[in-house]
């Protein structure tokens, strides 16, 4: 098949095309236009005339002429996106008869038998390819975010209270097999065992006037409660064994007697030199008793102004910041009695011996004053 050359203007491949009479301008021209109509034979119905048998060019017919002319050839331009590609189209087709299912992207139009029609000399290669888009690039998808699911953050959960109860379960075994380990007779009576069941001392709980005791009381049952471990015979009995050791340490706090005397009190001279003369006090801490512990001891010199003692020092277990660190009482038997620390005592340098006076105390009272003269020069 030969390959026609297309037309400069709009002409019937079949018969001729009639033009109707009637004034009036070319539908290319100003306002009032009407618009050309393509017959179904592809003629051009001119509103013109002036010229009858002449369309006008298709290159500068209108989009909307250019899509009128091909569906009259039944050719489908679904993919022409710009005017470039429906003329395009127009003239590749242009002189044969096309299949309906011709499109600007099917490469070119195919006759209705099935032959192929080459395109004309004349059209240029980007108007063939105008139309067609370039390959569009799929949107970046989200990657997949590791999340825990609600049932996950539920069963971490629950694990994590399992083995906080199972922790404190052990804990409760252990305090209870130390608290039925502690057997009253094995003790010299039932405030030592008491305070030993509530693991607090005895000097403890006498200096805090019995909160120490307390405390201790209500930590080791908070371990025992019901609510924190599983309650079974054992358990039920060292809960009775805590409170029956409370009620032993109770009495032994209201029995609470004062301390003995300290024992053994000497001084040796650290400095003679008048104005500067320096005395070391020591002593030993009285007969220990479980009812009269010893809390503090009171340090006192007899001034020769008044008559009478006054206190120059009370010693309590306390923290040191010169040896940075905790000082029990038991560490505390010992004074440095110095003459620049006494300045509103002149006359008791002034005498050949001073008197000094030592006690102990508690909170129920204090003990007879162990007496010690020493002399000055």
């Amino acid at each position: 098949a030969t390959t026609p050359t297309p037309p400069p203007s709009l002409r019937s491949t079949g018969s001729a095309a009639s033009s109707r009479s009637g004034g009036g301008q070319d539908e290319l021209g100003g306002s009032g236009k009407k618009r050309q109509s393509v017959g179904e034979d592809g003629g051009a119905k001119s509103g013109s005339a002036t010229s009858p048998s002449v369309a006008p060019s298709m290159a500068t017919a209108s989009v909307a002429e250019l899509k009128a002319a091909l569906t009259a050839k039944g050719i489908n331009f679904a993919g022409c996106v710009e005017k470039a590609d429906l003329h395009s189209l127009w003239l590749r087709s242009a002189g044969a008869s096309f299949a309906s299912t011709s499109s600007c992207g099917s490469g070119g139009a195919r006759p209705a038998g099935g032959a192929t029609t080459s395109t004309s000399s004349t059209t240029s290669p980007f108007l063939e390819h105008a139309h067609q888009r370039p390959p569009s690039t799929p949107p970046p998808q989200p990657q997949p975010q590791n999340r825990t699911s609600p049932n996950d953050e539920t069963q971490t959960e629950v694990g994590q209270q399992m083995r906080f109860r199972e922790a404190r379960e052990q804990e409760a075994r252990r305090e209870v097999t130390r608290i039925m380990a502690l057997r009253p007779e094995a003790f010299p009576n039932a405030a030592v065992w008491g305070y030993a069941v509530l693991g607090v001392t005895h000097r403890d709980a006498v200096t805090s006037r019995g909160q120490a005791a307390h405390r201790a009381y209500r930590s080791v049952m908070k371990q025992l409660h019901p609510d924190k471990v599983e309650q079974s015979p054992m358990v039920t009995k060292a809960a009775d064994v805590v409170r029956e050791a409370r009620d032993a340490v109770e009495r032994s706090l209201l029995r609470l007697q004062p301390p003995g005397q300290p024992r053994a009190l000497r001084a040796s001279m650290l400095c003679g030199k008048v104005g500067f003369r320096r005395f070391e006090l020591v002593w030993k801490a009285p007969t220990e008793l479980h009812d009269a512990p010893v809390t503090r001891y009171t340090v006192a010199v007899v001034d020769p102004a008044y008559g009478r003692p006054l206190a120059v020092a009370t010693l309590e277990p306390d923290y040191s910041q010169e040896l940075g660190r905790f000082l029990p009482i038991e560490e505390l038997t010992n004074f440095i009695l110095a003459e620049q620390e006494l300045q509103k005592m002149p006359r008791l340098w002034q005498q050949a011996k001073a008197t000094v006076q030592v006690a102990a105390g508690n909170e129920s009272g204090q003990s007879s004053w162990t007496i010690l003269e020493v002399p000055l020069a």
